[in-house]
């Protein structure tokens, strides 16, 4: 099936609405256009300034009618919603195998508890907590243990019955908390994320403008040097970017390279890693964080803003999905996070009066679906096949079971 055969007739009927609209903004415009001849051709006659006035009205109706309907679409917005799943009582990043996002979070908070103890520690800092909250229902339940016993007999009465267990769904109204401090967990969690949307951005970037001469005037590379204040607000960045050199945890390697190579990455066997820090951008291009704690790139084109929302939202995992793929067995033995990555683009409708030199500016496109693919966990759940794979898994269990139960009657049987 082709892409877009769902939506046939609402397809067609927008096509019809967009034909009609040209029509009618044809009819108005050559009427405005004869109306203005008239007046051109009848220059000499006084009485013509209101036949100016009467054609140039529909003309510039339709002018600004086709303008609006350009510019309307100049503002884009997206969300990737990303998720990570932890165990909940170590709170051990638990890495999803082939899902990009996951996997380079792993990478990252590997590098960063192999070389940094406090940021380990404000890591785990809300472990303490919960540790804390552990210690104290288990002093209530103590103290409780005599009213336990008083009820002892009804205990007795029931245990024969069969247990029943319920599901119960309840429904709270989200309202946000202003103003509300961000632990130290969630911080480091946010610039662990950040880091691999830099990350992937960096990637992009060099593969994109790769096929452009490094003495191309358009281009500009921006490293350390030009972007202090990001690397200042993201300690993991600045951690993991700071050249090998300068990091005690690679003066045990002895790294060689040739003078005309530049060594842009180094990843350990021990988890340690150096990624370059650089972002290869058109001119005068200004990459700066805004009051919202966005990551902004703008230009005298283009406007893209990446925000990272990490508000402490639980998602669920398919079905079947944290036993049979992530090999976790225990009934809520995880916790899963919902990190929302909203990309933000604005094209400035001016800059659309210029021909040349948006071929500096198309890897916005390619960029977004990078991202999409990165860290969209549905479209990594579409990639696998998951449905079709737990499908196969139930059906293979079923066999199984089947297979179990048959043995068992044939030694049944045999034994009588």
């Amino acid at each position: 099936m082709n892409k877009g055969t769902k939506e046939v007739l609402s397809d067609v009927l927008s096509r019809r609405r967009d034909f009609v609209k040209l029509i009618i903004a044809a009819i108005i415009l050559a009427m405005g256009t004869a109306v203005t001849a008239n007046y051109i051709t009848s220059f000499f006659n006084p009485k013509s300034n209101y036949l100016l006035l009467i054609g140039l009205a529909p003309v510039i109706l339709v002018i600004t009618y086709l303008s609006h309907a350009v510019v309307k679409h100049c503002s884009k917005e997206l969300k990737i919603e990303a998720i990570l799943v932890f165990d909940r009582k170590t709170l051990e990043h638990q890495r999803i195998i082939r899902y990009s996002f996951s996997e380079e979070i792993n990478r990252i908070f590997d590098s960063v508890f192999l070389e940094n103890n406090a940021l380990k520690n404000h890591w785990y800092s809300d472990l303490k907590k919960d540790d804390a909250t552990i210690i104290e229902q288990k002093s209530i339940d103590k103290e409780t243990e005599g009213e336990e016993e008083s009820d002892l007999e009804n205990e007795i009465s029931t245990k024969n019955q069969e247990k029943v267990s319920y599901a119960v769904i309840t429904a709270l109204e989200y309202i946000p908390q202003k103003g509300s401090e961000i632990t130290d967990s969630n911080k480091f969690l946010n610039e662990c994320i950040e880091h691999s949307i830099i990350h992937r951005i960096s990637t992009h970037l060099s593969t994109y403008f790769n096929k452009y001469d490094n003495e191309d005037k358009y281009i500009k590379e921006y490293t350390r040097n030009d972007l202090p204040k990001i690397l200042l607000d993201n300690r993991v960045t600045n951690l993991l970017s700071t050249p090998f050199k300068d990091r005690d945890i690679f003066t045990k390697f002895n790294i060689k390279k040739n003078e005309d190579e530049e060594i842009v990455a180094i990843y350990g066997s021990d988890g340690s890693q150096f990624t370059k820090f650089d972002l290869t951008l058109p001119t005068r291009t200004k990459v700066t964080r805004t009051r919202s704690g966005s990551l902004k790139f703008e230009n005298k084109r283009i406007l893209l803003e990446i925000l990272i929302k990490n508000e402490g939202f639980s998602q669920s995992l398919p079905i079947g999905f944290e036993y049979n793929y992530l090999g976790i067995d225990g009934r809520h033995a995880t916790s899963t996070k919902q990190i929302d990555i909203e990309i933000k683009t604005y094209i400035k409708p001016w800059s659309l009066l210029f021909n040349k030199g948006w071929n500096y500016h198309e890897w916005i496109d390619s960029l977004i679906l990078d991202l999409e693919r990165f860290g969209c966990f549905k479209s990594f759940i579409k990639k696998i096949g998951w449905d079709v794979q737990l499908t196969s898994i139930l059906i293979g269990n079923n066999r199984l079971k089947h297979k179990k139960r048959s043995e068992s009657n044939n030694n049944t049987s045999n034994n009588d």
